[in-house]
């Protein structure tokens, strides 16, 4: 009898409904309604036990009435079929042609031929047969090596492999990462799982962070903090001081980044002769390398002039220039200070008090050094109404000239340079207490300070307006044993100490830590800056925390000072210019002859700074006994107030700054000649000289005592055609 085989509920078959019924004959069946002792009536249609019929009812089954198209069945296909589908070899079929797999072997494929299932071949290695068509198919890699129901990952989907292994069936689909541990099973997506996902570069799976995925999941990248085989360093940040740059390089000397021991760094710019040298240092004197604004570095062999080629300031030429009343000083980078004009008082230290500079042959080889001792080389110069000083390569501070009031500091009134055997070894450096030295030096008329080398200030000489800022009046340095550690330092405030120093005739002023500015002294036209004219410094109280800080105005302050006789000039942060005191010549450059700073709401906001002319600013102030002059931001030079003598050098004796229309565009530069410019300035009393940038020196104004240092006594600068080019230089070396 033929076969029917239960099909597995998990295969949809895609074959047709199965058509009814067509007769089969097998042997021994005749159709003549006897069968095994069966009755057969007409032949068909009739009871059977045991027996089958197409058609009919099966496994003792009952039919009424003849053959029946789509009876019931408790089998498998029976007697239909169509292509798909598992049965087993030999079993009945209807469909001629039909393919199908067999059910005991996946690899065997059947066809219905003469109505049976018949092998029609089997499969290759990699191949079975597929039950949805009955042919050959690939099976699934994935499930090559396992057996139907087994789950794989595809594509992060959780697969499960079907029947003979040549299908699948997705069961879920994964949010994250499908991964293959014990079967298949959905994980989330994690860097380091081996597989790149949304948001990562890459993931490689491990945690090597030298190779092309770092631990992070990200292609490799100068500032990943993890450092690569072409790195030389990775920190992570952009800080390009911390040990590392921001271009994963360790720090060195021409890398483009400033670094801790390196003042600057322009990479390949780096230049020795530039503003950044290829060692990362400032340009600087001593370096070595010859910079704009030097004449010469031997580097370490830079040294004395007398026994080196190139001088300790790496300039040969003049360094520095001082005036006093009807003389004038130049320090010359071989540390040589000569001194030329009046002399009565031994303030040029030549041991005499013959004039020089007045006469013919006076100047050049004929005009002496000072002798300051030997072996002693002079680094700063300041002069006073008569006295001259010097501060040395040691430290030490020397002073010559007028002595009435012990300016000098030596402890007695003697005036030193006027006589033989006056100066060198012979002048004593001036005490300033135990392990003090100056670093800073300024002269009034007959008094001296010096700033020292823990920002104090000591004064000494003429006390008379309380300019020594002891509380009293009384001299200092013209009786013994009243210098040293017995001369008091001046008290500038709690914690308060001194950067810069300036003395005017009777007053002093300080530039403190705190950009702020202090002045004591006389205060007779308000020099002092704080409303009034009572003079500070002379009596007790005056001084520390009691005296008032000059008001600048609103966020300034000061970079610079300068102090004329009784008048006193600031340098402001924002590059203008305030004065403030006597002002009778216009010294103060208001376009008035009144004086400020005598009286209240003078100062601060209400004090107008000096107009120098449209986008015109200074860079360097000097004030005289009645005028002031300033180096412009495109080194032309400026002087305003009194010019009696010619002073201001506009070729008059006509006062500047004292009335309407004098100052600004109004006030004529200085003519100093076709394309020089003014590189150092200094005002004496009633004379100027300037350095010029050539290292030419001219000096105009009073000349009766030979300051000009021209060979004459005439005054230059007081009428037309004496100056730019009809104003001789000064030949001093």
């Amino acid at each position: 009898m033929g076969r029917r085989r239960a099909v597995s509920a998990w295969l949809t078959l895609v074959a047709p409904p199965l058509l009814a019924a067509s007769a089969c004959f097998v042997p021994g069946f005749q159709g003549d309604g006897r069968n095994d002792g069966a009755t057969d009536e007409g032949g068909a249609g009739g009871s059977s036990t045991g027996g089958s019929s197409v058609g009919g009812n099966a496994t003792g089954g009952s039919s009424t009435g003849g053959g029946s198209t789509g009876g019931s069945s408790t089998g498998g296909m029976g007697g239909g079929d169509s292509t798909g589908g598992t049965v087993g070899l030999e079993d009945e079929c209807s469909e001629s042609g039909a393919h199908a797999c067999d059910e005991n072997d996946s690899k065997l494929t059947l066809i219905c031929t003469g109505g049976f299932w018949q092998s029609a071949g089997g499969c290759s290695t990699d191949e079975a047969c597929e039950p949805t068509t009955g042919l050959c198919a690939d099976i699934i890699p994935e499930c090559a090596d396992g057996e139907p129901g087994d789950l794989f990952c595809s594509n992060d989907d959780v697969m499960e492999c079907g029947p003979n292994l040549v299908s699948a069936e997705l069961i879920e689909p994964c949010e994250g990462r499908c991964v293959s541990t014990s079967g298949a099973s959905c994980v989330p997506a994690t860097c380091g799982d081996g597989v790149p996902d949304p948001g990562e570069d890459c993931d490689d799976g491990d945690t090597d962070n030298e190779d092309a995925c770092t631990q992070v999941c990200q292609a490799p990248f100068c500032g990943d903090g993890f450092q690569q085989t072409t790195e030389t360093c990775d920190d992570g940040d952009a800080d390009n001081d911390d040990g590392c740059t921001e271009l994963c390089e360790l720090p060195d000397c021409g890398d483009g980044f400033v670094q801790t021991g390196e003042d600057c760094d322009e990479g390949a710019n780096n230049d020795n002769e530039g503003a950044c040298t290829e060692a990362c240092y400032l340009p600087a004197c001593g370096d070595g390398f010859v910079q704009a604004g030097e004449d010469c570095d031997e580097g370490a062999a830079n040294g004395p002039p007398s026994d080196y080629a190139c001088p300790l300031n790496c300039s040969i030429g003049i360094a520095q220039l001082a005036a006093g009343s009807e003389y004038s000083c130049a320090l010359h980078s071989s540390a040589q200070v000569k001194c030329w004009g009046r002399a009565e008082f031994g303030q040029l230290g030549l041991e005499s008090t013959t004039y020089r500079g007045d006469g013919p042959g006076e100047m050049g080889a004929n005009l002496p050094a000072v002798n300051l001792g030997s072996g002693a080389f002079a680094k700063a110069l300041v002069a006073g109404y008569g006295h001259t000083c010097v501060l040395l390569d040691d430290d030490s501070l020397k002073c010559w000239g007028y002595n009435l009031n012990g300016q000098l500091g030596l402890g007695n009134t003697l005036p030193r340079g006027d006589g033989a055997g006056e100066m060198g070894n012979s002048l004593p450096a001036i005490d300033l207490g135990m392990d003090r030295h100056a670093t800073g030096v300024s002269a009034g008329t007959q008094h001296t300070c010096a700033l020292l080398d823990d920002g104090s200030i000591k004064c000494w000489g003429d006390g008379a307006e309380g300019q020594l800022g002891q509380g009293n009046s009384n001299d200092r340095g013209d009786g013994a044993v009243e210098m040293g550690d017995n001369l008091p330092a001046i008290d500038l405030g709690m914690d308060r100490y001194a950067t810069a120093l300036v003395s005017g005739a009777f007053h002093n002023c300080a530039l403190l830590d705190d950009d702020s500015v202090k002045c004591w002294g006389n205060n007779n036209a308000g020099q002092l800056g704080l409303g009034d004219t009572a003079d500070r410094g002379a009596a007790m109280g005056d001084m520390g925390d009691n005296l008032p800080v000059v008001d600048l105005g609103t966020d300034r302050y000061a970079t610079a000072l300068a102090a004329g006789y009784n008048h006193t000039c600031a340098l402001l942060n924002d590059d203008s210019v305030k004065c403030w005191g006597y002002n009778t010549y216009g010294q103060l450059g208001l376009g008035t002859n009144t004086p400020r700073g005598d009286a209240a709401g003078e100062m601060g906001d209400s004090l107008p700074a000096v107009d120098l002319g449209s986008g015109r600013h200074a860079t360097a102030l000097s004030a005289g006994s009645g005028h002031t002059c300033a180096v412009l931001d495109d080194d032309s030079l400026k002087c305003w107030g009194y010019g009696e003598y010619g002073q201001l050098g506009l070729g008059d004796i006509n006062p500047r700054g004292s009335g309407p229309g004098q100052m600004g565009s109004y006030l004529l530069p200085v003519n100093l000649g076709a394309g020089s410019s003014a590189t150092l300035l200094v005002a004496g009393a009633i004379h100027t000289c300037a350095l010029l940038d050539d290292e030419s020196l001219k000096c105009w104004g009073y000349n009766v005592s030979g300051a000009l240092g021209l060979g004459d006594p005439d005054n230059r600068g007081d009428e037309p055609g004496e100056m730019g080019g009809y104003l001789p230089t000064v030949n001093l070396w």
